[in-house]
């Protein structure tokens, strides 16, 4: 089984660092503000 955290780290950078004209409104609508929009240390993907 996969690690959860992982996952969700590396879904999380690949979001943060998603340059594509994807929208993701109203998803992102309840996690605004959650994710720094610059951390040295965030994983590439």
């Amino acid at each position: 089984m996969r690690d959860i955290q992982m996952v969700l780290e590396r879904w999380g950078a690949w979001a943060a660092n998603n340059h594509e004209d994807v929208t993701w409104s109203s998803i992102a609508a309840g996690f605004k503000g959650l994710i720094p929009s610059k951390v040295k240390s965030r994983p590439q993907c």
